[in-house]
């Protein structure tokens, strides 16, 4: 199944979250290569092979980094089966934008600052 999400609807999820969610990917259970435990996600031309139950990807960001929560592909696998929760990624989400907006309205603040300190300064020169 191909899912996909808008990029810029997902600034609040961490990098492999907001891939899983966005680059497009096919997840097949009953794809040729995989067992009983095993599905195979193809991204950007290649096939993949997780194993949700024990957090497992071929891929090499989980090879040489295991990170937490999984690479793009277990994250993937995890929100096409429905054991990610949705709502808590539109939680983390709202949290994101909160928090980006009150940074954007401090920056704001400190812009309008240094505009007043470059007319001081303007003044001065003259």
């Amino acid at each position: 199944m191909a899912t996909t999400a808008d990029p810029g609807t997902v600034e609040s999820l961490d990098d492999r979250e907001a891939r899983a969610l966005t680059e497009p990917m096919d997840v097949f259970a009953d794809d040729p290569a995989t067992d009983e435990h095993e599905v195979a996600v193809y991204n950007d031309g290649t096939r993949y092979i997780v194993n949700p139950e024990a957090g497992w990807c071929s891929c090499d960001d989980w090879h040489y980094r295991q990170p937490e929560g999984g690479c793009k592909h277990i994250r993937r696998v995890r929100i096409e089966e429905g054991e990610e929760s949705v709502e808590e990624l539109r939680d983390r989400l709202r949290e994101r934008i909160d928090r980006l907006e009150s940074r954007a309205s401090r920056m704001e603040s400190e812009a309008q600052d240094l505009r007043y300190t470059l007319e001081s300064l303007q003044e001065v020169a003259e």
